[in-house]
């Protein structure tokens, strides 16, 4: 092994500076930079008379490579995802240390490995991370092959992971969560499908709730609330008053709205932002309908949703109770899927907003929101209520 790179769920700079001067206490060591704000490090160990090894140490991490570094850590999650494991436990664990992963410390060796290795392992005991090889091996902190390309693992557990627990950024907080194997999966398919579309992807994203934590909204929740949808987004396109509220009678729905819904019915006179807002509400109807069957699919966000074959399922239904016998619900697993992918498509959208530069992919930023919205509505994030529904990236 010549070369290889450590991975750790620190990225403070001087944190990382002394622990590898302390990891090479008897070397020569040469910083590029200051210890709190540094690029690479090389450290020299002298051979012989007149020779020398010596190996550079370069830094990458999240604060200074934003989305290439996110987009590196997405690659290994998907690199181990495809490896067939004999041991899916130690597979599970080393995925959910890369969930926490900081920075990493790139080693480039002069050729002359050997005596830079045990201060290598000195820097990954101390700052419980691993390292990955240019032979396609991961190594713990005991030099143990936690997994290699083929599959094979020499340990029975990841002693430096205790109990699952990873860190996890949130912009600036840091947050500590207990992942499920099914959080895991659910967010390396997302991340394997947006990077297939060449859309950015942000590691550190946090899983959504666990299929075991999860508690669906009922059929009939469901489509009281898609019905009240419909009304306020027809409202919003600007049919009359009068056509609204035969439909309001039809569906005996008056006690399906929300406290804004409920205003805006209401309001004789809506301003044309207001009409927008709820008729975009559109988008939310037809996760609804995705919800309970009536959609076979919910396509990619790059278009609108088709608003007559919308309205049509439900008029052609007639009433509360058909919408109810007629619908099949979701298994708890598809509800989780869309919401995992469409939050990390929102964030997409959101951080390209932040640079103004138009959604990847083409997606629609409108529709991505509607249904992040609806989606988070559908698996009761934080529990809140319609008009309260929160759609954190």
């Amino acid at each position: 092994m010549k070369n290889c790179s450590l991975f750790l769920p620190i990225a403070d700079d001087q944190v990382l500076h002394d622990t590898i001067i302390s990891a090479f206490s008897d070397a020569r060591i040469d910083v590029a930079g200051k210890p709190h704000d540094w690029q690479n490090i090389s450290v020299t160990y002298k051979k012989g008379w007149f020779g020398r090894s010596m190996i550079i140490i370069h830094k990458r991490s999240f604060q200074y490579q934003g989305e290439e570094f996110a987009n590196m850590m997405a690659g290994m999650m998907n690199f181990i995802g495809q490896i067939p494991a004999q041991n899916e436990n130690i597979k599970f664990k080393l995925m959910t240390q890369v969930q926490g992963i900081k920075s990493s410390l790139g080693i480039v060796s002069d050729g002359s490995y050997d005596m830079f290795e045990a201060g290598i392992f000195r820097i990954i005991a101390k700052l419980d991370g691993f390292a990955f090889t240019d032979g396609g091996n991961f190594l713990d902190h005991q030099k143990n092959l936690i997994l290699n390309t083929a599959g094979h693992s020499f340990i029975n557990d990841l002693s430096n992971i205790k109990d699952n627990d990873v860190r996890i950024d949130m912009a600036d907080a840091s947050d500590t969560a207990q992942l499920t194997l099914d959080q895991i999966q659910r967010k390396e398919r997302s991340m394997q499908t947006l990077i297939a579309k060449n859309i950015p992807v942000l590691s550190n994203l946090p899983c959504v709730e666990s299929e075991e934590e999860t508690d669906i909204r009922t059929t009939e929740d469901i489509c009281k609330r898609m019905i009240a949808v419909a009304i306020c987004a027809v409202k919003g396109e600007g049919v009359d008053a009068e056509i609204v509220q035969k439909v309001v009678d039809q569906f005996d729905a008056a006690s399906f709205f929300s406290p804004k819904e409920a205003i805006f019915i209401a309001d004789q006179q809506p301003d044309d932002q207001q009409r927008a807002n709820f008729a975009w509400r559109y988008e939310c109807l037809w996760v609804f309908l995705w919800s309970l069957g009536y959609v076979k699919a919910l396509d990619f966000p790059d278009h609108i949703c088709n608003v007559p074959e919308a309205v049509g399922f439900i008029r052609d239904q007639g009433s509360l109770e058909n919408l109810i016998k007629n619908a099949e619900l979701r298994s708890k697993s598809a509800f989780l899927d869309e919401a995992d992918l469409i939050y990390r498509m929102n964030w997409a959208c959101t951080n390209a907003r932040i640079k103004n530069q138009s959604a990847p992919a083409n997606m629609d930023a409108g529709v991505v929101y509607e249904r992040h919205y609806a989606l988070n509505w559908l698996i009761r994030y934080h529990d809140q209520d319609w008009d309260d529904v929160s759609t954190d990236t």
